[in-house]
């Protein structure tokens, strides 16, 4: 949760939002005034194909993700 409720299905419980596909289904969601939610995380949330690969290549390109990336492959050898 990024501001304190689930950002769809909020009122839902997790079986039902599972059920009835809400995420998939969800098209704009609605960031309280407060706490603030900064632009770069409200990007992840839009449901536009061509935002989410560009999110998705910012991700793996971080240090912390590449580094937890390596750090589980160790461990696992």
């Amino acid at each position: 949760m990024l501001f304190g409720r689930r950002p769809f299905g909020h009122d839902q419980t997790q079986e039902r939002i599972l059920r009835e596909d809400t995420i998939i289904k969800a098209r704009k969601v609605e960031f309280p005034a407060r706490p603030t939610v900064s632009n770069e995380a409200k990007v992840i949330l839009l449901h536009e194909n061509s935002t989410l690969f560009y999110v998705q290549s910012q991700l793996a390109s971080t240090i912390y993700l590449n580094v937890q990336i390596l750090s589980s492959v160790s461990q696992c050898h």
